[in-house]
């Protein structure tokens, strides 16, 4: 199953108060479909390092996230400009407290010394597990440029193995941290005067995971641009609550399969059993814009007319079982 954010619908993804455009400016997209790829379509593959596995993301599906151990990472040679504008979104899980160290979940940067020189950008945890926090800091020799530091401003225990979204949004000279869909911290940041304002970051990798993080990452995103809180807000609800299953849904690929995904005139449905099945097709807004009753297992669904956008599709069977799936007509 294709993931729950897919690049072509990030063209039409809806906010509740506006229509929001958040594929604009994306650089990568690693959804981590089985692999590090980015399928933004921009080639900023990922290189995956010794220990870090495949594992289940959030909703249960197989091998679409990726389990992070001590000392392992994934690397990217995506470049942004942290002197202007930027983003970047991921969600991880935390599944273990690292004694006396903050666990790096995402970073960017020159860590080492005893003179490091370049940029760091990194989300991370607090060594109790009781914060998670934003690091925007440039630096030449020994001295620091400027520097965010935000953290929860209402701490939860982040290594209680639940998912969350964290999001830093640069805009200038202003950086905005999220927790989910809600900001936690806004700060300026300069750093045009020397030392710093000749420190070149272009060349330093992006790295997920961290040698003191142990939990999954998935769905990494990074913008040439800063993302606002609508579409902060909307790129969550693609992610989270609205595509959320219930406990009665199916997510396994093995008993509902639909393809062409993206698709533009015809989706096939394939199911594992032969059945009596209530059809219907809901958009982002919860507007139902198809339904149908079915018999027999292998169906064909026009889309022609359809809008391009995502769309939730939901079976249900003559015992009352429930098959949900993610749809995005191109």
């Amino acid at each position: 199953m294709r993931k729950i954010i897919i690049f072509a619908a990030m063209l039409f993804a809806v906010s509740v108060s506006a229509q929001v455009n958040i594929a604009n400016g994306l650089l990568a997209y690693y959804p981590y479909n089985g692999n590090a790829s980015d399928e933004s379509g921009n080639g900023y593959n990922g290189t995956v390092g010794a220990g870090v596995t495949l594992t289940a993301d959030r909703f249960g599906n197989a091998n679409k996230a990726y389990n992070f151990p001590n000392n392992g990472s994934i690397s990217s040679t995506i470049q942004y400009d942290s002197d202007s504008s930027f983003s970047i979104v991921l969600w991880f899980r935390a599944d273990q407290i690292s004694v006396n160290t903050t666990r790096l979940l995402l970073w960017r940067g020159d860590l080492g010394g005893p003179t490091p020189t370049g940029e760091q950008t990194s989300f991370g945890i607090s060594n109790a597990g009781s914060a998670c926090y934003a690091n925007l800091e440039k630096f030449n020799g020994l001295q620091g440029c400027s520097l965010l530091n935000s953290s929860e401003s209402n701490p939860a225990p982040f290594d209680d193995a639940n998912w969350y979204m964290a999001t830093i949004s640069k805009n200038g000279n202003q950086v905005i941290f999220y927790i989910n869909d809600i900001p936690q911290d806004t700060i300026t940041v300069t750093w045009s005067t020397a030392p710093c304002n000749s420190v070149d970051i272009n060349y330093i990798p992006l790295k997920m995971g961290s040698d003191v993080f142990n939990g999954a990452i998935d769905d990494v995103m990074v913008y040439n641009r800063a993302l606002n809180t609508a579409e902060v807000d909307s790129l969550h609800a693609l992610t989270a609550s609205y595509l959320t299953p219930t406990s009665t849904e199916v997510i396994s690929e093995n008993e509902l399969r639909l393809f062409p995904n993206p698709v533009k005139n015809a989706l096939n449905i394939q199911l594992s059993e032969n059945s009596n099945y209530a059809l219907e097709v809901t958009d982002l807004n919860g507007k139902r814009v198809y339904s149908s009753n079915l018999t027999g297992q292998n169906f064909e669904l026009n889309t022609a007319e359809w809008a391009q956008g995502l769309y939730l599709l939901r079976l249900i069977d003559e015992n009352g079982k429930t098959y949900t799936q993610k749809v995005v007509k191109d």
